[in-house]
C-alpha cells in the first residue's frame, strides 16, 4: 500500500510540505490534533520522510528552534559563536601538526568541552577546505641549505644543456610481494586475496640510461636485468657497456643521483678514467630529488603496468622487460619534458 493522498479539504495541492504544516500549526496552534501526531503519521499523510515532519515539528514547537527561513547555520547544535571557536580550535591544530586523525580532532575538542562526533569534525574540516590524503614522504635532509642552493645550481645547469645531450641513469628494485593492485573489489567485513601467479620471492633488480631521441630509430634507453643486488662494480660495467656500445656518446652529459655504488672509493678512479677519455661529464642530482629524473618516471611505468597486468606473466622477469619494452620515443621525450621542462618554462623545446 502506498502513501494516502492529502486531503484537498485540508489546503491546496500547490503548496509544499512547509506551507501546509505552517497553515495547520497557525490554524489550529500548538495544542492542535497537528502537533500530537507522531512523525511517522505526518510522514504519512503529507507524503513527505519522517525527517521532515520531525524537522518541522520541532521548528513549531520552538520558534527558536532553526530560526532560519530555510537553509541557514547547519550544525544547529552549537551556536554560531561556538561554531566559530571549533573551527579555530581544529584549524589551530592543523597548523601544529598536520598528522592529525579525526579521533583525535574529537578527544582536543571533548577536551575543550565540545562534545562533537567524528562526522561533525569531518564537516568542520570539509568546510575549511581541507581534506585527508595520502602525503608524499620527503626527506627532511633535501631541504638543508646547501642542498636547496645546488637544487638551483642544477636547475641552471640543466637549463643549458640540450636534451639529447643528457643521459639519466636510475635502478630499481622490482618484488613481487609490491607489485600487486592497491584496490580490488570484495565483499564488505570479509578479508579479500589477491592471486598472483608469478614466485612471491622474486626479486630483480634494474639499470637503466635514458636519454631524448631526437629521431625514430633511436632506442629510448639502454637497460641491464639483474638477479642479485646493484653494486659498485654492476654500476661501473654497466657504464662501460654503455660506452662501449655508442650509446652513451662523446661530448655528453651522464646524470645520476647519490646512491652509493655510484661514488664508491673502489670503483670512482676507473669510473673516472672510463669517462675522462669519451670526453664524458658527470653530473650529480640533489639529494633526495626523484622528481628530476626520467628515469624515475621509466622505472613508475614499468611497475604501473606490471600492476596491472600481474595475472598474464608467471615470471616477474617476462613483465618487467614487457613493461620497459611498451616505452615509445614519445614517451621518453614527454619524460624528459616532465621534469626538464617543469621549471624551465621559458627554454622551450
Amino acid at each position: 500500500m502506498g502513501r494516502p493522498s492529502l486531503k484537498p479539504t485540508l489546503i491546496p495541492h500547490s503548496r509544499n510540505f512547509k506551507d501546509k504544516f505552517l497553515y495547520e500549526r497557525r490554524r489550529m496552534g500548538h495544542k492542535g490534533k497537528l502537533l500530537q501526531k507522531t512523525p511517522n503519521q505526518l510522514a504519512d499523510e503529507y507524503g513527505v520522510t519522517k525527517k521532515v515532519a520531525r524537522y518541522w515539528m520541532k521548528k513549531a514547537q520552538d520558534p527558536n528552534f532553526h530560526s532560519y527561513s530555510w537553509g541557514g547555520f547547519r550544525w544547529s547544535k552549537y551556536s554560531p559563536d561556538e561554531h566559530t571557536v571549533i573551527t579555530f580550535l581544529i584549524l589551530l591544530l592543523y597548523f601544529i601538526i598536520n598528522e592529525t586523525t579525526l579521533k583525535e580532532y574529537t578527544i582536543m575538542l571533548t577536551g575543550f568541552g565540545f562534545n562533537v562526533s567524528r562526522m561533525y569534525v569531518s564537516r568542520v574540516i570539509k568546510a575549511c577546505g581541507l581534506t585527508f590524503k595520502v602525503p608524499e614522504t620527503v626527506q627532511r635532509a633535501k631541504f638543508t641549505e646547501e642542498n636547496m642552493r645546488y637544487y638551483g645550481d642544477y636547475i641552471f645547469w640543466t637549463s643549458h644543456i640540450p636534451w639529447d645531450k643528457l643521459f639519466f641513469l636510475d635502478e630499481a628494485s622490482y618484488n613481487t610481494k609490491d607489485l600487486h593492485r592497491r584496490r580490488v573489489l570484495g565483499p564488505i567485513g570479509k578479508r579479500v586475496c589477491s592471486i598472483n601467479p608469478m614466485p612471491l620471492r622474486a626479486t630483480y633488480n634494474t639499470t637503466i640510461l635514458t636519454r631524448y631521441p631526437m629521431n625514430e630509430d633511436e632506442q629510448p634507453f639502454y637497460m641491464s636485468l639483474r638477479v642479485s643486488s646493484n653494486t659498485a662494480w654492476d654500476f661501473l660495467l654497466f657504464v662501460m657497456d654503455a660506452v662501449e656500445s655508442g650509446f652513451l656518446p662523446p661530448y655528453s652529459f651522464l646524470v645520476i643521483d647519490n646512491a652509493a655504488v655510484h661514488l664508491a672509493n673502489e670503483t670512482t678512479p676507473l669510473l673516472q678514467v672510463v669517462l675522462d677519455a669519451a670526453h664524458i661529464r658527470i653530473i650529480c642530482m640533489p639529494k633526495y630529488s626523484p622528481e628530476l629524473s626520467p628515469a624515475e618516471l621509466v622505472h613508475g611505468h614499468s611497475k604501473g603496468f606490471i600492476r596491472e597486468h600481474q595475472g598474464l606473466f608467471e615470471q616477474l622477469a617476462d613483465a618487467i622487460i614487457t613493461g620497459h619494452g611498451l616505452i615509445t620515443n614519445e614517451m621518453m621525450r614527454n619524460f624528459y619534458k616532465h621534469t626538464l621542462d617543469y621549471f624551465n618554462r621559458e627554454y622551450p623545446e
